[in-house]
């Protein structure tokens, strides 16, 4: 008795790129925006491959939906009304989408007193994106800078045409835009968009915040983690936009020193505290690949405000939950 084992490679297949559409808001996704109709026609000209990918549908769909945790009452009540509009047609349909393309389109309409009107599968092969969706998507960076890269390589006695450089200046460009896209971020806007009313006058402490961020004197990586505390002063905020402020001060030419007091000012003033901890321990290597050398030296900086730098015990305090 032998298997039938069929293999099916994609390996000379190539997405078509998004291309701009001179003149009209929106692009194409392949020429003539055939992108979609080009899957849906290799799906249903093949037997072999709509029964394999309709088999993964059935085993999706099972029994139909259901929330993936508990839902409160009115979460109950939105996912009743949901299920109910969305008939098992579309619902294929949506499923059949993200199996063909990773991804699937519906119409929500809502009724103006609240609640939902009616939901609608939306065919993908109808689906174009928009010019400022696709700049986001393109492939754009700053064409001075990557010549600038490109000459920096010819002065240390490269080659900047062989096979292996042709899109190093490109590349260089493109991560330099990102190690630096916090000059682009306001992290006092990023604050006051999570700050909520509470009473809560304890600590509040994040610790082991990843960091990594370019030394201004040698534009060389440091990199290491941060403790952030604070204690409310009628004002709490959203947990996940202290990381995120780490994130905007370190995406900027930084030293260490100065990257802890811009963290520490910036939460002190924005949610008016009765204090902040910053505690920044980090790996720099200027010193490790380059100077003095030394591969295992790390640093810590620290900076302090209100009752963390007046108050002994609550200093103390925060020094050992971050031990």
């Amino acid at each position: 008795m032998s298997n039938d084992i069929r293999v099916f490679s994609m390996s000379n297949y190539v997405r078509p790129k998004l291309v701009e559409n001179k003149g009209k808001d929106w692009v194409l996704n392949g020429k003539n925006n055939s992108f979609y109709q080009y899957i849906i026609d290799r799906y249903n000209g093949s037997v072999t491959n709509s029964a394999i990918i309709n088999s993964y549908i059935d085993l999706i769909i099972g029994r139909g939906l259901a929330p993936e945790r508990k839902l409160s009452n009115e979460s109950s009540q939105n996912w009743f009304e949901f299920k109910q509009l969305l008939s098992s047609a579309d619902l294929r349909k949506i499923v059949s989408d993200f199996e063909l393309f990773g991804e699937a389109s519906m119409q929500i309409i809502k009724k103006r007193g609240g609640g939902l009107s009616s939901i609608n599968h939306i065919p993908k092969e109808k689906v174009v994106y928009l010019q400022p969706i696709y700049k986001k998507m393109s492939d754009t960076y700053n064409k001075k800078i990557a010549d600038s890269i490109q000459s920096v390589l010819s002065e240390i006695g490269e080659n900047p045409e062989r096979e292996g450089l042709l899109k190093t200046p490109e590349r260089v460009t493109k991560s330099m835009e990102f190690l630096t896209n916090g000059y682009n971020q306001n992290p006092t806007e990023i604050l006051k968009s999570a700050m909520f009313n509470e009473s809560y006058s304890q600590m509040v402490l994040v610790k082991d915040i990843e960091l990594y961020s370019l030394c201004e004197h040698h534009m060389l990586p440091f990199f290491g983690k941060a403790h952030i505390a604070y204690i409310p002063n009628g004002h709490i905020v959203g947990l996940s936009k202290i990381p995120r402020i780490v994130d905007v001060f370190a995406r900027r030419l930084q030293v260490q020193e100065r990257l802890t007091d811009e963290i520490k000012d910036c939460l002190q003033e924005t949610l008016n505290s009765k204090g902040v901890a910053v505690v920044i321990e980090a790996q720099h290597l200027c010193m490790q690949m380059r100077g003095v050398q030394k591969q295992h030296s790390s640093t810590t900086t620290s900076a302090f405000s209100g009752i963390f730098m007046s108050d002994e015990k609550t200093r103390a305090e925060f020094m050992n939950l971050i031990k």
